[in-house]
């Protein structure tokens, strides 16, 4: 198909091979859905590396383990035989990571794009689940989302939609990504600085 007037879809391509122009390889027409080129191996690796950028490197500064790496990793994904996307699809991985000053066990991580957008903790007491999105109705709207639900005997029990409290390790905060992208660029603070 021909690209729309307006689009400069040469310059879109930058250096990566020629391919033929579509709007499934490019993006949506309309609303925000997730564009096709994340599913092309010339632009990506998929959403393995999607959530590599954004979920898996958040675990790694919960657990502090964002300056060292697993013990052990392994994982499978299937992948198509034809058409136009040629990223992974179904996919699950697991490391291990190593006991630290934060965590005092060894620590398994699952990643698989059938789990809910966010992160969950497993700890004696409970689990802690964090995601970046909330829900108001049907309406999906950034400003984080932090559930708690505490084991059995615990002075507390059921659901809670909490935010931090006092007594709780507080990481580095950016109130918004690009913002803190450009302010690390002139600081050179990073962004899992302390």
């Amino acid at each position: 198909m021909p690209a729309p007037d307006w689009f400069n879809y040469e310059m879109w391509l930058g250096e990566t091979p020629y391919k033929y122009y579509t709007v499934d390889r490019v993006h949506p027409q309309t609303g925000y859905d997730r564009p096709g080129w994340l599913r092309c191996r010339q632009f990506g690796a998929g959403m393995i590396t999607g959530w590599g950028a954004h979920h898996i490197d958040s675990a790694h500064w919960g657990m502090n383990t964002e300056y060292s790496e697993p013990t052990e990793i392994w994982g499978h994904a299937d992948f198509p035989d034809h058409g136009l996307w040629d990223v992974h699809g179904p996919f699950k991985t697991e490391a291990i990571y190593a006991p630290n000053d934060r965590i005092v066990e060894r620590v398994r991580m699952s990643v698989s794009g059938d789990y809910a957008n966010g992160i969950k903790f497993y700890g004696s007491k409970g689990w802690i689940f964090v995601s970046a999105r909330q829900r108001a109705g049907d309406q999906e709207r950034s400003g984080g989302q932090i559930e708690r639900r505490h084991s059995p005997g615990c002075e507390r029990s059921g659901h809670h939609q909490v935010g931090h409290r006092p007594d709780e390790i507080h990481l580095y905060e950016s109130k918004e990504q690009h913002g803190n992208w450009l302010e690390c660029i002139i600081s050179r603070k990073g962004r899992f600085s302390r």
